[in-house]
């Protein structure tokens, strides 16, 4: 950065968000590496890009290749979950009826379950 220039805070935040999610990324390919093989073929994708990270009988991958590639997928996932919520929740809110099935379908008649402190415990409702 040439002297005189100072990012805002917004591009700070960005830098710091990408020096936390690089930190957990790096997380997850270390403790993946740490996982003993299951040796199946097929991995989950985590596997497969620490795999073949690590060959030794061919091409590796360099790591940020492996980061960059992560990084897509995750982001993708998060996009892909947040339209399906969203369009689910829109159709629910002009679907009344499927609304009320559904609520009588997750939401037992008689009792209600409550997360408290990582239990769980039945109660009536009140």
């Amino acid at each position: 950065m040439s002297a005189g220039v100072s990012l805002s805070k917004t591009h700070k935040q960005a830098i710091q968000a990408s020096d936390e999610f690089r930190k957990y990324i790096e997380e997850m390919v270390e403790e993946e590496r740490g996982t003993p093989s299951t040796g199946e073929e097929e991995g989950s994708l985590l596997q497969n890009f620490v795999n073949a990270a690590k060959a030794t009988d061919g091409p590796s991958i360099p790591p940020a290749v492996v980061f960059s590639n992560l990084f897509i997928f995750i982001l993708a996932g998060h996009e892909t979950s947040a339209d399906t919520m969203t369009f689910a929740l829109a159709l629910l809110a002009c679907h009344q009826d499927f609304q009320r099935l559904l609520r009588l379908i997750l939401t037992p008649p008689l009792e209600t379950v409550f997360y408290r402190n990582g239990s769980i415990r039945k109660t009536s409702p009140s």
